[in-house]
């Protein structure tokens, strides 16, 4: 069993926020350079919850390739 990483950002995102695919557009030259950092070391992830305070993230589980 593996346990999942959270990451909560005290930031409104929303205007990166893409709701059509569910993510957050992290690549736009107007993303915050600071938040981009925390989420570059954080990992691939999902968006648990958004709005206009605060932005959870969480870890998307490693694919196991060996059998």
């Amino acid at each position: 069993m593996t346990s999942e990483k959270i990451l909560v950002i005290n930031k409104n995102l929303l205007y990166w926020y893409n709701e059509l695919d569910n993510n957050l557009e992290i690549n736009s030259p107007n993303f915050p350079k600071y938040v981009l950092s925390k989420i570059k070391l954080f990992g691939e992830f999902e968006i648990d919850y958004i709005d206009a305070r605060i932005v959870k993230l969480i870890s998307k589980p490693k694919e196991n390739t060996e059998r």
